[in-house]
């Protein structure tokens, strides 16, 4: 039984799709010429070494499609998260990720032809951008992919920047990036005096090769002309600090729990993992890790869930091998968005897990958000196979 994944219908070069329960990408014909060039040219060995892009096999598998050309079988991702689920930094790995494979392509002759955010994925702490369809060539054109790019990346990120917020959430609006218009609106009058801000955003047109209309224009572009604009973008990119704010959260268990209750915590919860054959855990309210951290340590892939950015940026920055850290208010998860609300899944439908952590979250979801116990037992139900639960009484001082 072949399904084609909801998310991968836009792209005419061919689509994701599932067999059997393994995850395949369909290459079609009218993408053969690029694709070839991508292999032949070194260029998708180069990327998979150095781990910038997912590596995938060549298979045989029947099919009835006499648009096929070539049947891929991508190494899975093992948790797939959203742009409006990452800290500021993550975002801003993702867009340094998508530069450098940008620039090491025009290298090769070839170009990225779509530089959407989606198409990055982390596995664990590392950004790996995952649509081997992205690549054409390079013929001395605008980089047609630039304006998605800037309202994809550089739009959010200056944002963030200037505001010290995390812009990412907009993607739950804007699917397809934060309009340019709208972000230099949104943008303070020191922007303009920025010149990566001012030539990328305010006066976009100028170098994109478009006219207000969309028109592209005749006018052509050197490789030189595109590698300064990849620095370009690169060096301010890298440049951009998000200044840690201190919040209750971050500093939570260090600062509210005493050191004897904490090891006793420690103990029993590997208690419980030793009884307990997990693959996988999501931690639910996982503040800065500290017990995402035993699970990671046991092998357990561990996707950390917190609401509370400052604490999320904090773990992902300490780069934890294991953990994928994610904002998220269990009190409002990602929903289903996109054409159908298909597109885009919501997290429980991209459960079950084996393994959930409920950790002294329970009593806020009660008390803060008034959300009874017996429909938050209805969602750790739907979410996770196992799970471990820390109810704190009133009179917990």
């Amino acid at each position: 039984m072949i399904q084609q994944h909801s998310s991968s219908f836009r792209d005419s070069s061919g689509f994701v799709f599932t067999a059997n329960n393994v995850i395949y990408r369909q290459v079609n014909r009218s993408y053969k010429q690029s694709y070839d060039r991508l292999i032949q040219s070194g260029l998708f060995q180069q990327l998979t070494e150095k781990k910038l892009l997912i590596p995938h096999e060549e298979v045989e598998l029947n099919t009835t499609d006499s648009e096929a050309y070539k049947i891929l079988k991508p190494k899975p991702i093992p948790f797939i998260s959203y742009p409006y689920e990452w800290s500021p930094s993550q975002l801003k790995d993702a867009a340094l990720l998508t530069l450098k494979i940008q620039k090491e392509a025009l290298k090769k002759g070839m170009t990225l032809k779509d530089a959407s955010a989606f198409n990055v994925q982390f596995i664990g702490n590392r950004p790996i951008f995952i649509d081997t369809l992205s690549f054409d060539f390079f013929e001395n054109t605008p980089w047609i992919a630039y304006r998605q790019f800037c309202e994809n990346f550089l739009c959010p990120l200056a944002l963030a920047k200037h505001y010290h917020e995390n812009y990412n959430t907009l993607f739950k609006t804007f699917l397809e990036g934060i309009p340019i218009e709208k972000t230099s609106k949104l943008l303070p009058f020191s922007g303009y005096w920025n010149l990566n801000e001012f030539l990328n955003i305010h006066l976009h047109r100028l170098i994109s090769g478009f006219s207000k209309n969309g028109k592209q224009s005749s006018k052509k572009v050197s490789l030189k002309d595109q590698l300064n604009l990849t620095e370009s973008l690169t060096e301010y990119i890298s440049k951009i600090n998000f200044n840690e704010r201190n919040s209750l959260w971050n500093s939570y268990s260090k600062t509210m729990i005493s050191e004897e209750y904490a090891d006793q915590k420690e103990k029993i919860i590997t208690q419980f993992l030793n009884k307990i054959n997990a693959e996988n855990c999501w931690d639910f309210g996982s503040n800065t890790g500290q017990y995402s951290t035993i699970t990671a340590k046991k092998g357990i892939y561990t996707v950390a869930l917190d609401a509370d950015v400052s604490s999320i940026e904090r773990l992902y920055e300490s780069k934890t091998e294991n953990i994928l850290p994610l904002v998220m208010d269990l009190a409002n998860p990602s929903p289903d968005l996109g054409f159908a609300s298909q597109e885009r899944l919501s997290l429980i439908a991209r459960g079950k897990t084996d393994l959930g952590l409920a950790l002294a979250i329970t009593h806020h979801l009660a008390i803060t958000h008034h959300i009874p116990f017996h429909l938050q037992a209805d969602f750790f139900s739907k979410t996770c196979n196992h799970l471990i639960v820390e109810f704190i009484p009133p009179n917990d001082k």
